[in-house]
């Protein structure tokens, strides 16, 4: 398989990537730790939802099928939400 560069589609509605987008902060760090676990928030991020896992494989004939559930507070320590990236480019002058 070589690589490429693919689009992701904006995240379905409800999804918890369309969420955390929805903040209004197109890049921020949340230490899940320092979150109240009875709060809002806390809850929440207890809860499963929906998210793209982009990576070194991506399905290119279903965007959703590359969305996978999960509870983050029990995966993750902290989250760091980026709105908007791209593909790595190497340095020029650089080989």
């Amino acid at each position: 398989m070589d690589l490429a560069i693919h689009d992701v589609p904006p995240a379905p509605e409800g999804s918890g990537d369309a969420v955390l987008s929805a903040a209004g902060m197109p890049l921020f760090f949340l230490d899940m730790s320092a979150v109240p676990a009875d709060s809002p928030l806390g809850r929440w991020l207890a809860e499963s939802h929906l998210h793209y896992k982009p990576g070194a494989s991506w399905q290119t004939a279903d965007a959703e099928a590359n969305l996978t559930p999960g509870r983050l507070s029990r995966e993750y320590d902290g989250l760091i939400f980026v709105e908007e990236g791209h593909a790595a480019r190497g340095l020029e002058g650089q080989r």
